[in-house]
C-alpha cells in the first residue's frame, strides 16, 4: 500500500485553478537533492532549516508557427521553504516550492519532481506521514481535514480544539475502567466462581452515563455540517418544503400518493452564512405494510442522526394518535415544528401542538408557520434553520470516527449489562468487556490494520 511505503513524494498542495499563488510539497529522505536537480547549474538547497529565493529553470513548449513547436527553457521565480527531519509537518525532510499559481507550471514542475525520483502523494499522505512519525496522533491527523473541510465557524473551532489536544484522554479513562471490571470477572472465571465479588453494575451505569453526555452523536457529516432532517407524517408536505426550501421544484418527486418517498434525499445548502445538510425522509404510516412498513421504520430510525428534526405537521388535519406516536419518537433530540399547509382553513389551535410538545417532553425550538405551496414563511423557516443550527455547537470532544467508536464500545458495555442484570454467564460478560477496550483504543487511534488506515486518510485531499 503507498501510504506505507518509505521512499519520497511530491504533490501540488495549493487548491485547483489560476490562484495567485501556488503550492508544491516534496517529503522524504532524499527530497532536498531532488528539488535541487530544478535550480541552475551550482544551485543546491542544504539541510538546514531556511528560506531561499531562486528560481526554477522549466522546459515548456512554445509554438513557432502553425505546426512548429520548439521547448525552451524558462526561469520561473520562486521561494523554497526548507524543513528538516524530525522537526518538520511529516517528521521527515520537507521542501515547500512557493511560486506562481499557473496550473502549467504547477503540473510541469511536479512532472520534473517525479523525473528526479518523486512518487506523487496519494491523497492525505504528508498527513499520515506526520501520523506514522509520531508527528501527530491519529485525532489530530483527522483534524486537519476536518479543517480544511469545515463549513463553518463552530466546525472549525471544533477541528482546531481537537487539532490541538493530545488525545482524546476521556476514552483512554474509559477504557482502563472497562479493563479494571474485566479484570475482576475474569478472576471470577479464573477461580471458578459464580459469583463476582464486587458487583460492577454500578460502575457500568456511570460509565455509560458518562459517554452518553460527552460524545455527541448526532452531527454526522464528517465536514462538522449539522444534518436538519425533514420528518413527519405521509402527505404532511415533507418533500414539498423541502423543494420551497431549495427554491428548486424538482429536488424531490411530490405527489397526493401516499408513501411518494421512499427513499431519503440530502442536499448541502448554505444559508444566511451557515452551511448545513437538509434532509427530505420517507412519511410514516401507521398502518404501512410490507416495504412501505420498513421504509417508515427505517426512517424513525434515521432520528438520532440529525442535529435538528424538523416535524412537518399538516395544519389543516385534526391532530391524533399518529402525531402523539410520532411525538414520542423525537425526545431524544432538538425539534423545530414547521406548521404547514397554513394556506389552508386551520383544523386545529397551534397551542394544542405545543401541549402535545410539553406532555412528551420535546426539547422544542419552536412553532413555525409556513405554506410550502404558496411560498409563505419559507424564507423565515430558512433563516430560523440556519441560526438553530449554527447555535448548536459542533461537538469538540470526539469526531466523527471516534463517536462511532465509541458508539460499538457503548453497546458493547450495555450488552454485557444486559447479562449481569440477568445472571448470565460470565464468560459473555467477559467477552463484552474486552470488545469495549477494543473499541476504545480504537477511539484513540490504536490497534488499526494498515487497509483501514488507509481507508481513512484516501478520504483526505490531494497535497494535504
Amino acid at each position: 500500500m503507498e501510504y506505507f511505503r518509505f521512499d519520497d513524494i511530491a504533490q501540488i498542495s495549493s487548491p485547483p485553478g489560476k490562484g495567485l499563488l501556488g503550492l508544491l510539497r516534496v517529503s522524504g529522505p532524499r527530497s532536498l537533492p531532488i528539488v535541487s536537480r530544478l535550480l541552475p547549474a551550482g544551485g543546491e538547497l542544504t539541510r538546514r532549516r531556511q528560506v531561499t529565493e531562486g528560481v526554477l529553470c522549466l522546459p515548456l513548449a512554445v509554438w513557432q508557427g502553425p505546426d512548429r513547436r520548439q521547448t525552451r527553457d524558462c526561469r520561473c521565480p520562486a521561494r523554497f521553504f526548507v524543513m528538516p527531519g524530525p522537526a518538520s509537518y511529516t517528521g521527515e525532510d520537507v521542501v515547500e516550492i512557493h511560486l506562481p499559481g499557473s496550473p502549467l507550471v504547477l503540473e510541469t514542475i511536479l512532472a520534473l519532481l517525479q523525473q528526479g525520483g518523486a512518487r506523487p502523494a496519494a491523497p492525505g499522505e504528508f498527513t499520515f506521514r506526520a501520523f506514522r512519525n509520531g508527528r501527530l496522533s491519529l485525532s489530530q491527523a483527522e483534524a486537519v481535514e476536518e479543517l480544511i473541510r469545515s463549513g463553518n465557524a463552530q466546525a472549525a473551532q471544533a477541528a482546531l480544539a481537537r487539532l490541538n489536544r493530545e488525545g482524546p484522554a476521556r476514552a483512554a479513562l474509559w477504557r482502563e475502567e472497562v479493563l479494571r471490571v474485566a479484570s475482576l470477572v475474569e478472576a471470577a472465571l479464573d477461580f471458578g466462581e459464580e459469583e463476582l465479588s464486587v458487583n460492577p453494575l454500578a460502575d457500568l451505569n456511570r460509565l455509560l452515563s458518562e459517554i452518553s453526555q460527552e460524545a455527541d452523536f448526532s452531527v454526522t457529516v464528517e465536514t462538522g455540517l449539522a444534518e436538519v432532517a425533514l420528518l413527519g407524517q405521509s402527505n404532511a408536505g415533507k418533500s414539498s418544503l423541502f423543494n420551497a426550501l431549495l427554491s428548486d421544484p424538482q429536488a424531490a418527486l411530490v405527489s397526493s400518493d401516499l408513501a411518494t418517498t421512499h427513499d431519503y434525499l440530502r442536499r448541502e445548502v448554505e444559508w444566511a452564512g451557515t452551511r448545513l445538510v437538509l434532509s427530505d425522509n420517507p412519511g410514516h404510516q401507521a398502518q404501512a405494510k410490507g416495504v412501505d412498513q420498513l421504509v417508515s421504520q427505517t426512517a424513525l430510525a434515521r432520528l438520532g442522526l440529525a442535529a435538528l428534526a424538523v416535524w412537518v405537521v399538516d395544519a389543516s388535519l385534526p391532530l391524533g394518535r399518529e402525531d402523539t406516536f410520532l411525538a414520542s419518537r423525537l425526545r431524544e433530540g432538538r425539534v423545530l415544528v414547521a406548521l404547514n399547509k397554513i394556506d389552508l382553513p386551520g383544523a386545529f389551535d397551534p397551542e394544542e401542538l405545543r401541549g402535545l410538545a410539553r406532555r412528551e417532553g420535546l426539547d422544542l425550538a419552536g412553532v413555525h408557520p409556513v405554506s410550502a405551496l404558496s411560498g409563505e414563511g419559507v424564507a423565515e423557516l430558512r433563516e430560523t434553520l440556519a441560526a438553530t443550527a449554527a447555535a448548536g455547537a459542533v461537538p469538540e470532544g470526539f469526531n466523527h470516527r471516534e463517536r462511532l467508536e465509541l458508539a460499538e464500545a457503548r453497546q458493547c458495555c450495555q450488552e454485557a449489562l444486559a447479562e449481569l442484570n440477568t445472571g448470565g454467564r460470565l464468560e459473555l460478560v467477559a467477552e463484552c468487556l474486552r470488545g469495549a477496550a477494543e473499541a476504545f483504543s480504537r477511539t484513540m487511534g490504536e490497534g488499526y490494520a494498515e487497509a483501514a488506515l488507509g481507508r481513512i486518510f484516501a478520504r483526505f485531499c490531494l497535497g494535504k
